[in-house]
């Protein structure tokens, strides 16, 4: 295990307090990546603590105290991803010809990708983020009362089990982003064994109903993936951490389906 590179996934996962006296060099970043499924099981156990100690409160109120650490251990991160996603896309839908004589595909990519940069958020960003807040809260609340609280340690880790997946198998269109040094420097050979043997792991223990779920996530996945390539040709910081917020909901989701 390579300490430094675990630290480094928990400094740019999590608000836990990490700091070095250098920055991480591109190789310890890269490496990083192999460590965000743990970072997720890591906030999952934050939650299922939380959701245990506290377990007295009614639902509402529980379900509530849970989302609130949710965000905060993330520092709200992902969610900022999605918001800026969710603002590109809809308001880069329509293209008006720039007069440049470029492709009107071309076109509507580089004003997708101008607005996803814009830090300002518009109101589809704020709808957007209220309506998956709402979805994770109703769906923490069903959890609490049908007594699934072991849900909270996984949610979290099917949501940062993404990012690799994600990341390693579309194109990364900022070059200078800072998901670059995350892709280029990422050691495959490592991240693909430990996803498949942690995954597979995880299935054989919790029964059939966990390997449905994962299947799942994955058609979602790949079907995010294929949407990401046909409007902007790859993927970027920001729609990693929409496809993360949007994969711990659909998570909570199917379990609950299968479970109640």
């Amino acid at each position: 295990m390579n300490f430094r590179a675990f630290l480094t996934a928990i400094q740019f996962l999590t608000v836990f307090p990490v700091r070095f006296k250098e920055y991480p060099d591109e190789k310890t970043v890269g490496l990083s990546l192999v460590y965000y499924p743990v970072i997720g099981l890591l906030i999952g156990c934050v939650l299922f603590i939380v959701g245990s100690l506290l377990s007295s409160l009614p639902s509402g109120v529980l379900a509530s105290v849970i989302l609130i650490v949710w965000v905060v251990c993330s520092g709200a991160l992902h969610l900022d991803g999605l918001a800026d996603s969710a603002d590109a896309f809809m308001a880069g839908h329509s293209v008006v010809d720039d007069g440049s004589g470029n492709d009107p595909d071309v076109q509507q990519r580089d004003r997708i990708l101008t607005i996803m940069k814009d830090p300002r958020s518009g109101p589809i960003a704020i709808v957007t983020l209220i309506m998956v807040l709402l979805l994770k809260f109703t769906l923490l609340q069903a959890v609490i009362e049908n007594s699934l609280v072991y849900l909270l340690l996984l949610a979290p880790f099917v949501g940062r089990s993404t990012l690799p997946i994600l990341l390693l198998t579309t194109d990364y269109v900022r070059k200078n982003g800072s998901g670059t040094w995350l892709v280029d420097h990422a050691p495959r050979d490592i991240i693909w064994p430990s996803l498949l043997v942690i995954h597979v792991t995880l299935a054989a223990l919790m029964g059939f109903w966990l390997l449905s779920v994962l299947v799942g996530c994955g058609l979602f996945l790949f079907a995010m993936r294929y949407f990401l390539i046909t409007k902007i040709g790859g993927t970027t910081g920001d729609t990693a951490g929409a496809a993360l917020e949007l994969m711990e909901p659909l998570f909570l989701l199917l379990s609950l389906i299968i479970l109640t």
